[in-house]
């Protein structure tokens, strides 16, 4: 069941942006993590993505997000810290087909 006033919340949290074709999700996911690691963070997790557009010409614009345990980090270029509590809005929508009714 989607409730959709959920929310999550997470401390300490490391972002990027992206953009690509979405063939290419799971390389960029594991691209994401491996910076991470090389930047001798401690994942805390779970990852986390929002899809920023409807990816009508397959190009998603994505941003991932990682929690981490460390309260301060020096990061890559591109990559964003949040300090603290870091506060994802879900907004979730949904749709129901009615059978016999043509949509």
């Amino acid at each position: 069941m989607i409730n959709v006033s959920d929310s999550i919340r997470f401390t300490n949290v490391i972002s990027r942006k992206f953009r690509f074709h979405y063939k290419e999700m799971n390389d960029r996911l594991e691209g994401f993590m491996k910076d991470i690691i090389h930047q001798n963070a401690t994942i805390k997790g779970p990852l986390f993505y929002s899809i920023l557009n409807v990816p009508t010409d397959e190009m998603v614009h994505a941003e991932f997000f990682m929690p981490v345990e460390e309260d301060s980090i020096t990061l890559m270029e591109g990559m964003y810290f949040q300090y603290g509590r870091y506060n994802f809005c879900v907004h979730f929508f949904g749709f129901r087909k009615k059978y016999g009714s043509g949509l």
